[in-house]
């Protein structure tokens, strides 16, 4: 909700017609813990004005929501137990982004060997809020990261190019990390068919040539840092490996 309404508010601010957002729900009732939602879209219905828009409201997104995320992480944190990993090596685990790592270092200190943090509910419904944002932020199509891609390197041929380029890229990484986690095989499947329907080139907004701001482009390379860290090579596991 918190990433959602980021976009949205900006999206008024620029004047763009947009809607509320809708939620969708999961479908994936019989895993537990089950996050109940997959997140949520808004759509645009109207084009971006400018670049400065396309990035605002492109960044503003994960920006809020990571800073919704951070401290019910750090709260949950608080009261989290430390406990030795099972010998079976089963159950749930759930990868560990930098920030996660960050502030289980300040509220516990160094984990020994052999013991894992046990999350609550709460604190779950951070970690699903640092899987999105790190999904949403992948530099690809009309996600997020899509969005800041385009507007730090515009519709022309140079900046076309580096972002069919990048997109490249990032497809070879989610094939290279789908060997680790399959997950990222369904989600790069996902991304091709949304890109068959919403197209592989990002839309044109109505000026695109008069340059980004400095603070439109601190707020793009603020996202980018999020990015990396909300990063998980392999975001679930089942066994432990």
């Amino acid at each position: 909700m918190a990433h959602e309404m980021g976009h949205y508010l900006y999206a008024r601010r620029y004047r763009v017609d947009t809607s509320l957002p809708y939620f969708i729900p999961s479908p994936f009732f019989f895993i537990m813990p089950n996050p109940g939602t997959l997140g949520a879209v808004i759509v645009t219905k109207g084009p971006y004005p400018n670049r400065q828009a396309l990035m605002d409201i492109g960044a503003a997104g994960p920006i809020a929501g990571f800073i919704v995320a951070v401290p019910i992480m750090a709260y949950s944190l608080l009261g989290a137990k430390v406990g030795l990993i099972p010998t079976d090596g089963g159950g749930l685990y759930l990868g560990e982004p930098l920030i996660f790592k960050f502030l289980t270092y300040l509220i516990h200190g160094s984990i020994p060997t052999n013991y894992t943090i046990y999350l609550d509910s709460v604190g779950l419904a951070a970690w699903f809020g640092c899987l999105v944002t790190m999904l949403n932020l992948l530099p690809i199509g009309q996600l997020d990261g899509g969005h800041i891609l385009y507007a730090f390197t515009s519709g022309d041929t140079s900046g076309r190019n580096i972002q069919k380029r990048v997109a490249l890229v990032s497809f070879f990484a989610l094939v290279v990390l789908g060997i680790f986690s399959h997950g990222w095989w369904v989600f790069g499947a996902l991304l091709l068919l949304m890109a068959k329907y919403t197209g592989f080139k990002h839309p044109i907004p109505t000026d695109d040539t008069t340059p980004l701001p400095l603070n439109s482009k601190i707020l793009g390379w603020l996202a980018i840092l999020i990015f990396f860290q909300t990063f998980m090579p392999i975001p679930i596991s089942f066994n432990g490996s």
